[in-house]
C-alpha cells in the first residue's frame, strides 16, 4: 500500500466515532436509510398506481372505439344484407 493511503486510513479511523457515539451514528444512519427506502417504496407504489390508471383509461377508450366501429360495421352489414335480400327477391318476383 502507498504511504499516503495508510495516512488517509489512519486519519479516517481517528475521525470515526467510537463507543456510544458509534452506536448512535449507526442508529441514525439506519433510521435515515429506512426513511429513504420507505420514500422510494411510496414513490414506486404511486407511480405504479398512476400507470395502472392510465392503462385502464386507455383500455376503456379502446373498448369504446371498438364498440363504435363494430356498431358501424353491423349497420353496414345489415344494410347490405337488406339490399341483397331485395335483389334476390326481385329475381323471384317478390317485393323489393
Amino acid at each position: 500500500m502507498c504511504g499516503m493511503c495508510v495516512d488517509d486510513a489512519h486519519l479516517a479511523r481517528l475521525k470515526a466515532p467510537t463507543g456510544d457515539q458509534a452506536e448512535k451514528a449507526g442508529e441514525k444512519a439506519a433510521y435515515e436509510a429506512r426513511l429513504n427506502v420507505d420514500e422510494a417504496i411510496d414513490t414506486a407504489s404511486k407511480d405504479a398506481k398512476d400507470g395502472m390508471n392510465r392503462l385502464e383509461k386507455i383500455g376503456r377508450d379502446k373498448t369504446a372505439e371498438l364498440r363504435s366501429g363494430a356498431e358501424k360495421l353491423e349497420g353496414k352489414v345489415e344494410e347490405k344484407a337488406a339490399e341483397a335480400k331485395g335483389a334476390v327477391s326481385g329475381w323471384f318476383g317478390g317485393k323489393k
